[in-house]
């Protein structure tokens, strides 16, 4: 995987938010955004109406907990915390760890 986009409902502070952390991160994989409110895509999205997705270049869908874990999974300084968040199954926990790390919490 070389490249993912965030597909994120521009009217959701939490969307919002935490990819404004994310753009100030260093990232292993070109990292892209979309504002899926703003392009129409919610109506043909792959995923439930609203949610945040990510999209990588090799075609997989992220949706939901899976696709924060992916933010954090893009970083550099946090990609082992989501690979050991997704041994443990604990995809739930991503968007709270990334809501402690942008400062949100």
């Amino acid at each position: 995987m070389k490249s993912l986009t965030f597909h994120y409902d521009g009217m959701r502070m939490r969307h919002v938010h935490i990819l404004n952390w994310l753009r100030t991160q260093v990232t292993c994989v070109d990292v892209m955004y979309e504002n899926a409110r703003a392009d129409g895509v919610f109506e043909r999205g792959p995923c439930p109406r609203g949610a945040f997705w990510a999209v990588a270049d090799d075609g997989s869908v992220y949706c939901g907990d899976k696709a924060w874990l992916m933010c954090l999974w893009a970083t550099y300084d946090y990609r082992l915390w989501s690979i050991k968040l997704a041994e443990r199954g604990a995809n739930r926990r991503a968007l709270e760890v990334l809501y402690a790390l942008s400062g949100a919490a």
